[in-house]
């Protein structure tokens, strides 16, 4: 055989080693990980996957900042209230799904989120959670906004005026609340409904109240007083149904009801009412640089998380995502944040205006209280919010909220939820506490909650996905690379042999 065959034939192998590297990692390579990916995450009892959804093994740490009115009796005459932030308190949660419950026909698992709080006295410091605090009060100001939607009952304002003080006790009748910290968060702050000897107005508002329940914030005792916590009622969700994907590996995480429903009654449009979107323990893997919908029971909403940038977490590369402004969005500009106007509660209030401006959502609806929610220190809100009182310093690497995930796994590598807690406070002529008083958005407390991948899931992600994804990386551009060598040096060498015997067979024939 001529040596320029010979030759031909070593540029053909480098060929197909080139081709054949590119076609598996294009082509049968993503099928591999994509079959062994979606099988890891399925949610089958006995799994790893199973434990880490049921048991979620990161730790999430929840630090709670409170503000604390400094002139309590100068909004009473109008004036601007001045807050200063106090905290954190520190406390550790623990999140375990329970009432567990799987429909293989279906392939849907439902469960309730159940979370403990667990205060933490090393990272607080020299903090307690038996620590008092006075902000705001919002009892005045949310009962009173919740008797004006009432018009069925036909309360006048005489009755808020002469049944509050009773209710809220004397201690609390005032501009400001005092409570321990546990009490606001988890033990709950009394509202005095079981008197006997309570005047009958108190005992007729009493009633108009728990004739709106259940409502997330408030808890009826067995002796008929009500109780208002801020997170007690995080501390056993809303029975929720996800697909546990097992027979459709792209459905892994999905949200498909909440209480048995598939559509809710919270807001304004049909699309912020859709129960859908993603559980945040459990995304679904191979994430684009696009957005992210994540359904949230506390809102009763999807909420979208749109790509930022590409991060690196610990040698683990991944996506930035952080919340849509649509959400925060000025109802009278953008269309999308009118869907967030709030609805009625419980259908007997009328509903409220739409929140002025951008950087507040009103949660009067799912909550059953007009409780407003915004980003802490009012970060990226309408200047009338941060105008509205004194104290606030917003800044974006302490309040804004984010999520990164590892895009193949879809595995959150670290997060932060950054949410306050804030009180509508308006002038009302006919009140006489606050016939004079200043109208503000006034923020009571904020938290930030987060986790992030330990070292020992750090370590896992790495050796079970990523050392195999480097080391195929790798391979495949050394695999490639000897290819196109071997290409270069058979057509190269093929070419100059050819050459050679062409002029072997002429110098013969001239001779």
């Amino acid at each position: 055989m001529k040596k320029w065959v010979n030759w031909s034939i070593f540029a053909l192998v480098g060929l197909l080693l080139a081709v054949g590297t590119l076609l598996i990692h294009y082509f049968v390579l993503p099928i591999a990980i994509h079959y062994q990916v979606t099988k890891t995450l399925a949610l089958v009892n006995g799994t790893e996957a199973w434990d880490r959804f049921v048991n979620t093994p990161i730790p999430l740490i929840l630090n709670v900042y409170f503000f604390t009115l400094d002139n309590p009796e100068a909004i009473l005459r109008g004036e601007t209230p001045k807050l200063s932030q106090v905290g954190p308190y520190v406390y550790r949660e623990k999140w375990e799904k329970v009432d567990i419950r799987v429909d293989e026909e279906k392939d849907t698992i439902s469960y309730r989120q159940k979370i403990d709080f667990v205060f933490d006295q090393e990272l607080s410091g020299n903090l307690s959670d038996k620590d008092k605090v006075t902000m705001i009060n919002p009892v005045i100001h949310v009962v009173t906004t919740i008797i004006d939607g009432l018009q069925a009952l036909n309360l006048t304002n005489e009755i808020v005026e002469f049944a509050l003080p009773t209710m809220a006790g004397q201690e609390n009748y005032g501009p400001t609340l005092t409570a321990s910290v546990h009490d606001i968060l988890l033990g709950g702050v009394r509202i005095h409904c079981s008197d006997s000897k309570a005047p009958f107005l108190t005992k007729f508002l009493c009633a108009a109240f728990k004739e709106i329940l259940p409502m997330p914030y408030l808890t009826l005792l067995d002796n008929g007083d009500l109780l208002v916590t801020i997170l007690k009622f995080k501390e056993l969700g809303p029975l929720m149904e996800m697909n546990r994907g097992s027979k459709d590996p792209d459905k892994i995480g999905r949200i498909i009801s909440m209480d048995g429903r598939r559509e809710l009654a919270s807001w304004k449009c049909h699309s912020a009412n859709v129960v859908n979107g993603y559980d945040m323990t459990m995304l679904s893997p191979f994430v684009s640089r696009d957005t992210i919908p994540l359904f949230t029971y506390d809102i009763q909403s999807t909420l979208q998380m749109d790509y930022l940038r590409d991060t690196t977490f610990q040698g683990i590369g991944g996506y930035r995502f952080v919340l849509s402004p649509d959400v925060f969005g000025d109802p009278a500009t953008n269309p999308k944040s009118r869907c967030y106007c709030p609805g009625s509660i419980k259908n007997l209030t009328t509903p409220p205006p739409c929140m002025e401006g951008f950087g507040v959502l009103d949660l009067s609806s799912p909550m059953g209280a007009p409780v407003l929610l915004s980003n802490p220190h009012f970060y990226g809100a309408s200047e009338n919010y941060l105008l509205g009182v004194k104290g606030m310093q917003p800044n974006k690497e302490l309040h804004e909220s984010f999520l990164e995930l590892e895009p193949t796994t879809g595995v959150p590598l670290q997060g932060k939820r950054r949410i306050q807690v804030n009180v509508n406070a308006k002038r009302r002529t006919d009140v006489k506490l606050l016939r004079n008083h200043v109208n503000a958005v006034i923020p009571m407390m904020w938290i930030d909650e987060g986790a992030s991948l330990g070292d020992k899931e750090i370590s896992m992600l790495k050796d079970q996905l990523l050392l195999v994804m480097n080391i195929e990386n790798i391979g495949r551009w050394i695999l490639f690379s000897i290819g196109i060598l071997f290409l270069v040096i058979g057509v190269s060498m093929a070419v100059i042999r050819k050459r050679q015997e062409d002029n072997d067979i002429y110098d013969l024939e001239e001779d």
